[in-house]
């Protein structure tokens, strides 16, 4: 709702959800300027910005939740024409939540999440926020800061505690961030997020250090962090 007000020049923003067969609707209205036919050909691509305002956003919002809501089995769309106001809406199949018990045998490992302490490090405060919540509804312990250096100084005297960086960061870089606390032995692995493709995705075994490139897949960032953890000596 904050990014419709934003950058819409709406007056109203209304929010609603139904019920339609099998699926949930959710739809976000506004009254604003819209958008013509050019723009929402790109608004859901990683990076697009149709704002003017000098804000830090990095244009991956849509581009998240279109992703997210394709993993989830759904559909992302919108409408919207010039001076006509945007209606962005999510559908996504509706079923009954699987029993806690359930889910707790599925997800049985041997070990509970609660065992590692993930720190995440990110300095845009909207994608910090979102890969903390996620991490936490994974089961897991979470500390977020939004610089290297409140990392260092704040890192948390566990054993099993993995990172989970930018590489981009104002000051130290997430890679080194990374060295600095390999040489305190104060990480047992970590994973490394970057928007700029030219850093090859993959798995450096001698680091235990995951390159993972943005907008993030939910499912390879948990398959990353299941790797680090089941694999630790």
């Amino acid at each position: 709702m904050v990014n419709a007000l934003d950058h819409s020049n709406a007056s109203r923003v209304s929010l609603g959800s139904t019920r339609v067969g099998e699926q949930l609707v959710f739809e976000v209205n506004d009254n604003g300027k819209g958008m013509d036919g050019a723009t929402l050909d790109q608004i859901f691509a990683p990076f697009y910005r149709n704002s003017r305002h000098n804000d830090p956003g990095l244009g991956l919002g849509l581009a998240i939740v279109r992703e997210l809501t394709g993993l989830m089995g759904g559909d992302c769309e919108v409408k919207s024409r010039p001076g006509h106001g945007t209606c962005f809406r999510v559908s996504l199949p509706a079923a009954k939540a699987p029993a806690t018990a359930t889910m707790q045998h599925a997800g049985n490992t041997g070990h509970s999440n609660r065992d590692h302490c993930l720190v995440v490090v990110e300095d845009h405060h909207e994608a910090r926020h979102w890969v903390c919540q996620t991490l936490t509804a994974w089961g897991y312990r979470v500390q977020g800061f939004a610089t290297a250096e409140q990392a260092v100084d704040q890192w948390p005297d566990l054993p099993d505690s993995l990172l989970v960086s930018d590489i981009h960061l104002p000051g130290m870089s997430g890679h080194g961030l990374f060295d600095v606390l390999q040489h305190r032995h104060s990480v047992a692995g970590g994973i490394l997020m970057t928007a700029n493709t030219a850093h090859p995705q993959g798995y450096d075994p001698a680091q235990r250090l995951w390159i993972l490139h943005k907008p993030l897949i939910p499912m390879r960032l948990r398959a990353a962090i299941m790797h680090l953890t089941r694999s630790e000596n």
